[in-house]
This record gives structure tokens, sequence and C-alpha cells, in this order.
């Protein structure tokens, strides 16, 4: 409800891995849309294990903040 009133702070608190992720979507498509390319990540194995590592950390600390800041 905090995005749908245009308090897009207080709606980052509330949840703030799903708006930084839905930011850097929005930011992909602008890059996209002017200058006709796509951003691309290109990760060994070896990193691409780490980033999973990272997303799962990021995706558990994420519920955590939310179950006990935001309710």
């Amino acid at each position: 409800m905090n995005l749908l009133y245009g308090r897009f702070v207080q709606a980052w608190l509330c949840s703030p891995l799903l708006y930084s992720v839905i930011g850097l979507f929005f930011a992909a498509t602008i890059v996209r849309v002017l200058l006709g390319r796509a951003v691309q990540f290109h990760l060994r194995p070896a990193e691409r294990g780490v980033a999973w590592i990272v997303a799962v950390v990021l995706f558990v600390a994420n519920w955590v903040y939310i179950i006990l800041y935001v309710g």
C-alpha cells in the first residue's frame, strides 16, 4: 500500500530486497530501451556458486528483517 500511496521509502523499508530487485529491473529495462543493449553478467562456475550463496543469504536476511522489524 505504501507504494500505491507514493511513499517509496516506507515501501522499501517494508521489504528492501524486493524493492531493490524491482529497482534494478527497471534500471536494466531503461538501459535496454534507451541504448538498445542488454545488461548481462557472465559468471564462471565458481563465481556462479558464490552468487547463489550470496542470493540465499540476502533472501534469508530479508525475511529475518521483515519478521523482526516489519511484523
